[in-house]
């Protein structure tokens, strides 16, 4: 299982700098899950992906930084998870881990 997290500068101008910069920085405070491109998730530029997660779940926007989370089980269903801590999300991880074995 992996975390990829994308910077977006839409929540409160967060993420001012290029992707390289903001990774550094993330790199400086001991972060090490993988960072990918900086994208939009909402409004007309919103990265394709971000649009497809958002139109397959009903979401309409996501509203703040790490506010939504969407899961993709094995077989490509896509869940939205609003305001939830992320470590609340395991247990459905780990079904979906578990499931992956059986395929």
């Amino acid at each position: 299982m992996s975390l990829y997290v994308q910077p977006c500068n839409q929540f409160g101008k967060q993420e001012p700098g290029t992707a390289e910069e903001i990774k550094q920085f993330a790199a400086s405070k001991g972060v090490q899950f993988r960072m990918m491109e900086k994208i939009d998730v909402n409004g007309p530029d919103a990265h394709i992906v971000y649009k497809y997660l958002k139109h397959v779940t009903g979401t309409k926007a996501i509203g703040w930084n790490f506010a939504t989370y969407f899961i993709v089980d094995p077989v490509g269903n896509v869940e939205a998870h609003h305001d939830v801590e992320p470590m609340m999300l395991l247990p459905l991880m780990l079904k979906h881990l578990v499931s992956t074995e059986e395929l």
